[in-house]
């Protein structure tokens, strides 16, 4: 291949399905059901059974031989599809360790040396890589985990952030084009639900994008997109926000600052090793289909 030096500016890919994104937020709070209205999609559902409420194209993932699996048929069949929801991104990296703990012949008590971390590392790495050369966008999720900060002059808050393990993250830092966070304001039926695009002091978002998602009503960037009373009217304002055709007015925003309801959760340590949530896999291998399309 003869290299050439470019003679002009490469423009932006100004399509938001095409990067790569990540969608936090607790439990049942629309995670899936707003990624799946991305259009034609195909999601990696490792939490099995979450997906089964949803008019959804997905199949469910126990562990990480099906992963791979699946994510062969898709290199294998370009075009399938343009958008790929991995739901969530440290259930895959759990289904990782749980591989290499097999390979190992590791029982559950045994502890990873560095040499079975870094294992898990490159497995994931190479993961993620292929993925990226499939050309599509990619919706990754997270939970939440709540996280004591502490000050420089002693004091302490709490923090929202999306939940990866330490190993798990350092991999995934660049990863990222926008980390969007879904929050929630009230209770029940009259919760308001939005999604954050930018970080504070309690939530972790953010976004690259500096000409896009900006306020019609102000002429400056959103920091919160409402996501109205359903995932569809959600990804209506979430596209109509990045094309800077949103106009959102003060009464429609948060009228509090959004505080967690969840109890912090106990932090796994770095030389814990990771271990899924689901059964250990079969004895016989499973064979993989990409589902037909309805």
């Amino acid at each position: 291949m003869q290299l050439k030096l470019p003679t002009a500016r490469k423009p932006p890919i100004n399509d938001i399905g095409r990067h790569a994104l990540l969608i936090s937020g607790e439990k049942k709070t629309g995670k899936s059901a707003f990624a799946v209205q991305f259009p034609d999609h195909f999601m990696l559902e490792m939490e099995l059974g979450n997906a089964t409420h949803l008019d959804a194209n997905y199949e469910d993932v126990p562990d990480f031989d099906a992963f791979d699996g699946y994510l062969k048929l898709l290199e294998q069949t370009p075009g399938y599809c343009k958008t790929l929801i991995v739901d969530e991104i440290q259930l895959l990296y759990n289904h990782i360790c749980d591989k290499v703990r097999k390979e190992k012949r590791m029982s559950l008590d045994e502890k990873f040396t560095f040499e079975e971390w870094r294992i898990v590392r490159g497995y994931f790495t190479d993961i993620l890589n292929r993925i990226k050369r499939l050309g599509l966008g990619v919706i990754y999720t997270a939970h939440l985990d709540e996280k004591e900060m502490e000050l420089r002059g002693g004091g302490k808050y709490s923090r929202l952030e999306p939940r990866m393990s330490g190993q798990c993250k350092s991999v995934t830092d660049d990863l990222f084009k926008c980390c969007f966070t879904i929050i929630v304001e009230g209770m029940s039926d009259t919760a308001r639900r939005f999604l954050q695009i930018s970080r504070d002091e309690h939530i972790e978002a953010y976004n690259c994008f500096a000409d896009n998602f900006i306020n019609q009503a102000t002429g400056k960037q959103l920091k919160y997109i409402p996501m109205g009373d359903s995932a569809r009217q959600a990804y209506l304002n979430f596209t109509m926000a990045f094309d800077n055709q949103l106009s959102v007015s003060e009464d429609q925003l948060p009228r509090t600052k959004v505080k967690s309801n969840q109890q912090p959760q106990q932090q796994r340590s770095n030389n814990q090793p990771a271990q899924s949530q689901q059964n250990p896999p079969a004895a016989t291998k499973p064979k993989f289909r990409i589902p037909s399309k309805q």
